[in-house]
């Protein structure tokens, strides 16, 4: 296709830079589509303009400033009002945590489209500061949180430039003094920091978090856990959907496992429909302290326990109930490190692991001995080395 600029061909990328000046140039009365808000970046300043009208009514020189501004002006307790954030392709330096409010959605315009100082997406990076880029309990609600998420949005930790520094998850879902639900994320892309996502019930009351769907996402080079959900006053967290997530290198300092639950009211969390993982330093997935009635179905796992040569299993299970895996597959695919590709300790009761390939280093699979399990060597395919 040709224009006054030139020969436009599949596959060319608009850079962050040229976006930034249309926004500039759209200025005030010109309508945006679908957000409620649209966030961008001029120079050294953000600007919010209103999604409707097209008014420039927020602008800040700290990225995270603006942002909360915004959000606080969406949010509308009484009449349960929240709305969309888009943020226009750019690099954003978050120097504080965004606090996320009922009802509200931010979303970035892309991810990607090209390769180096082209690529189209929406990068909010936390450069040299360890903060949490997006926290889901502002901090203690005292209404409950309902309906928010973050979507299509590349969330970079501290840990790229500055190692073993970080001692924040990316995007922190807590219950501390309310209940928090129906929270989705969706193509997220998260990175260097200890988490990549957290998960936690520290409830002092019986609040519980459940309803959570995180589709699509991937987590890498986090130096504990990819995911962790954990309930450490043993107060509950149910219903967690991760689906299509890609894990990647995690794991590198400390946690148990790529993706990691723990606590006796943590259930019904399923993992799979296309969920993989790969190079992971320890356990792939690990469940213990009586996790109950969850599901792994569809999981791809391609190397695990990269940091110690036979000391780590893909699946780990340690005091766990009511435990179904199925159609999955974990084996040693490049540096033949993984000792297991699954492994239970006796104290797992009422396991169902049937139709699995499990490949380890020691030995495919270590079922263990708990009482009513169903599964074996005859119910799975499971190979040595």
């Amino acid at each position: 296709m040709s224009s006054l600029y030139g020969t436009v061909k599949h596959g060319d990328e608009i850079s962050p830079g040229w976006m930034q000046n249309v926004e500039d140039a759209i200025g005030a009365g010109t309508p945006a589509q679908f957000g409620t808000y649209i966030v961008y970046k001029s120079g050294t300043t953000y600007y919010a303009r209103d999604g409707t009208t097209g008014e420039r009514k927020y602008n800040d020189t700290d990225f995270s400033e603006l942002m909360n501004t915004v959000i606080s002006a969406m949010y509308n307790a009484t009449a349960g009002t929240g709305g969309t954030i888009i943020i226009k392709p750019a690099n954003y330096v978050v120097t504080s945590q965004i606090n996320m409010k009922p009802g509200i959605h931010v979303q970035g315009e892309n991810i990607t489209g090209g390769i180096g100082g082209y690529a189209l997406y929406t990068r909010l990076y936390t450069e040299d500061n360890d903060t949490t880029i997006f926290s889901f309990d502002y901090p203690s609600p005292t209404t409950a949180h309902y309906f928010s998420g973050i979507h299509r949005l590349y969330l970079e930790g501290p840990e790229l430039l500055y190692a073993a520094t970080s001692t924040k998850p990316l995007i922190d879902i807590q219950c501390n003094n309310n209940y928090a639900s129906d929270i989705y994320l969706s193509e997220v892309y998260g990175a260097y920091a200890k988490y990549g996502l957290r998960i936690l019930n520290n409830a002092a009351a019986t609040y519980k978090i459940w309803n959570l769907w995180i589709n699509e996402c991937l987590w890498e080079a986090c130096t504990a856990n990819g995911i962790l959900i954990d309930s450490p006053t043993n107060q509950v967290i149910e219903r967690i959907r991760i689906r299509g997530n890609h894990l990647y290198g995690n794991n590198t300092t400390s946690g148990n496992g790529a993706i990691e639950i723990d606590g006796h009211e943590t259930h019904d969390v399923f993992i799979g429909s296309g969920t993989t993982m790969d190079s992971e330093q320890v356990n792939g997935v690990y469940m213990a302290d009586e996790v109950d009635g969850c599901v792994i179905n569809g999981l791809l796992l391609k190397d695990a326990g990269e940091k110690t040569t036979n000391t780590y299993s893909g699946i780990k299970l340690v005091d766990v109930d009511h435990i179904t895996i199925t159609g999955s597959k974990s084996m040693n695919r490049t540096n033949n490190k993984m000792k297991y590709g699954y492994e239970a300790d006796n104290n797992c009761t009422y396991l169902c692991v049937i139709g699995n390939n499990f490949k380890g280093q020691t030995a495919g699979a270590s079922f263990g001995t708990g009482t009513g399990n169903i599964g074996d060597a005859t119910t799975n395919v499971v190979v040595t080395g």
